[in-house]
């Protein structure tokens, strides 16, 4: 999983795609065989291809990923 931060020539065929992957590093990368260019979107989670880097899914429906503060609550009320 990635975030696409930016594109670069929008609406063009040369258009490109920077990623974040998250602890790694950042790519300028390109679009797989099954998305559109018109799927993607800037601060959209994608799925990538860790062999290529390419964007091979893109759904706005990836849930967002939780904080790590979240994961300390507790669900029941202290006593």
């Amino acid at each position: 999983m990635a975030r696409c931060t930016k594109i670069i020539n929008p609406g063009q065929d040369d258009a490109k795609y920077v990623i974040n992957v998250k602890q790694i590093a950042k790519f300028v990368v390109g679009l797989g065989d099954k998305v559109s260019p018109t799927d993607i979107e800037e601060g959209m989670r994608v799925g990538v291809d860790r062999t290529k880097y390419s964007i091979q899914v893109a759904t706005p429906s990836f849930p967002p990923s939780l904080p790590p503060s979240f994961l300390s609550f507790s669900c029941f009320p202290a006593r």
